[in-house]
């Protein structure tokens, strides 16, 4: 019986450069098809096809916005994010998260809107505490943070590549007496799930 042989290469790259960590880096599979049957070797290229559309985001059909698209090499302009709750004063972290994010990856050039290829632009549309946990005095010991965004990426002539409705993600804090120690355990949750949403933002651009 005739088999495909896939061969590839990979050098690990686990050098850090101006803060960045530049991952692993692959050569294009190496595909050798032993023997010359014709429906072997139409597996192989249908196989080999997809295998390259696939590695940086490509879809075959369709024109609807994508749920990742591949920016890598590119100029972005991360446009402030719109604040659609009540809570003041959250937004202008999740737009420096947002760039903070990108430029980490090493691989997404942050550029002014003059300069720019692509625009994201961004809203924060939740921002809710539920309760999670109950203390011996039947009062609330434990909240649940969950803050949700819509995001949309465009390119320079206006079409909407990319479209993140309801992302969200969420965290426990606790409760104390002292007021200003729960506050700041609220701020410390927000941080964290801004943190989480940035970096899943960066990697639907990868």
């Amino acid at each position: 019986m005739r088999s495909l042989d896939i061969k590839s290469k990979c050098r690990n790259l686990d050098k850090v450069e101006s803060g960045r960590n530049s991952g692993v880096e692959c050569q294009l599979p190496k595909l050798e098809v032993a023997g010359s049957n014709p429906v072997a070797r139409s597996i192989f290229f249908v196989f080999a096809f997809i295998l390259i559309l696939s590695s940086c985001g490509y879809r075959l059909v369709g024109t609807a916005p994508s749920s990742k698209v591949c920016l890598i090499g590119k100029k972005v302009y991360v446009a402030p994010f719109k604040n659609r709750t009540g809570e003041p004063n959250i937004e202008g972290y999740m737009t420096s998260e947002v760039v903070s994010s990108l430029q980490r990856t090493g691989k997404i050039e942050v550029a002014d809107e003059a300069h720019a290829e692509y625009f994201i632009k961004g809203e924060i549309v939740g921002y809710t505490k539920t309760v999670v946990a109950l203390d011996a005095s039947g009062d609330v010991s434990t909240y649940r943070l969950t803050v949700t965004v819509n995001v949309s990426v465009r390119d320079a002539k206006g079409k909407e590549v990319l479209k993140l409705d309801g992302l969200s993600h969420y965290e426990d804090f606790r409760v104390y007496d002292e007021i200003e120690r729960t506050k700041a355990e609220e701020r410390r949750a927000f941080r964290d799930i801004v943190s989480d949403i940035a970096q899943e933002i960066a990697a639907q651009l990868l």
